[in-house]
């Protein structure tokens, strides 16, 4: 029997990938939700820590730690003040705050009857309006302000690459010849300091962004999984599986140009093409499955049902390219090395964080 050393990385990956498949389905149909959901939280706090190590590398050792373990414990608190939303997610306005207000003798017993008055009975919860205000901040974000930064990026990365000013020398040695007028490359020019402002500019942005980010993901598993069931939040999920099969299989196969060479170069136009044709077509077939994420949008026409599967899609590949834009600017290949064969836990789900909020602002608008 082979060592694990020398399995090659994709038998490595294969193995992992199935591992990671059985004990995902495990988890989420055989598990109780509430143990689920601090497993769930514990691998956010695992993912913040990538994304850490990624964006901060110049601060001690004992804040990598540090900030994991308050992002794991600030899930667990908010899953302790949501629990009483979890486990009655579509009760009237009313109800929920007489549940919340007059155990707490916040008001007296007697004030309830006036809140009820003045509170529109309503289907949303306060749940709902925390998961719907979050998602809209994220949608932007994703839609707006991520493809702002990866286009920053590509066309100031461009303009120092392709300038034939932006050279460097370097003294003769022994055994080296004298290089004189070469061009760097965009990872030396990082080193060099000629793409420094970028950087900085955006330095905070990497820092504050995708912690954001990640909570309204954690949040919208939690709405997906407590109001709709497990199976739609795993039909959610195949979406972006087979949007990122399709790519990277027809992008394999057909070639041709590329999407964003300066900071994902092996992703083509044509592997982007493949998996919004496999992404819209799981949406319309997924539809008319009961209990799937599609089935609960009540979308008014067929044309509905596409747009949204292309602006998904659109999303998962925009998720997959902005861990590519902050990866690059860490030079670094992968978030970690927790998963062998598939580098890190953010390298798995960053398609799927983006397309979290996006999907859950669709189902409530459309349900």
């Amino acid at each position: 029997m082979k060592k694990w050393s020398e399995w090659s990385s994709l038998e490595k990956r294969l193995l992992t990938g199935t591992v990671m498949i059985v004990v995902f389905l495990s988890l989420l149909f055989f598990v109780p939700r509430m143990y689920l959901l601090g497993i769930f939280s514990f691998v956010v706090a695992l993912i913040s820590w990538e994304w850490l190590r990624m964006t901060q590398k110049d601060i001690s050792k004992w804040f990598y730690l540090l900030v994991p373990t308050l992002v794991f414990a600030f899930l667990c608190l908010l899953l302790w003040l949501f629990s009483a939303y979890l486990f009655d997610p579509v009760a009237p306005s009313h109800e929920l705050l007489q549940k919340v207000i007059e155990p707490a003798g916040v008001v007296p017993a007697a004030d309830v009857k006036t809140i009820k008055s003045v509170v529109p009975v309503t289907t949303w919860s306060l749940f709902d309006v925390v998961v719907f205000v979050f998602s809209v901040m994220a949608t932007v974000t994703w839609l707006v302000w991520v493809p702002i930064q990866l286009i920053f990026f590509r066309n100031y990365a461009q303009s120092k690459t392709e300038n034939s000013d932006v050279v460097i020398e370097t003294e003769a040695s022994d055994d080296l010849e004298q290089v004189a007028g070469e061009k760097l490359s965009t990872k030396d020019a990082f080193e060099e300091g000629s793409i420094q402002e970028p950087k900085k500019a955006m330095q905070w942005a990497t820092f504050a962004t995708p912690m954001v980010l990640l909570f309204i993901f954690w949040l919208g598993s939690i709405y997906l999984l407590y109001v709709k069931g497990p199976w739609a939040l795993l039909s959610l999920w195949i979406l972006v599986w087979l949007a990122d099969t399709g790519a990277y299989f027809g992008g394999s196969y057909l070639g041709g140009p590329k999407l964003a060479p300066n900071v994902s170069p092996n992703k083509t136009i044509s592997g982007a093409l493949c998996g919004l044709i496999s992404g819209v077509l799981w949406c319309v077939v997924s539809y008319y499955l009961p209990y799937s994420f599609m089935s609960y949008i009540h979308s008014p026409n067929a044309l509905s049902v596409v747009l949204l599967g292309v602006v998904l899609t659109v999303v998962s590949i925009l998720g997959d390219l902005y861990e590519s834009h902050i990866k690059r600017i860490a030079d670094v290949k992968d978030s970690s090395g927790l998963l062998p064969g598939h580098g890190g836990i953010w390298d798995r789900l960053d398609s799927i964080i983006a397309v979290t909020p996006v999907a859950l602002l669709a189902l409530l608008w459309f349900i």
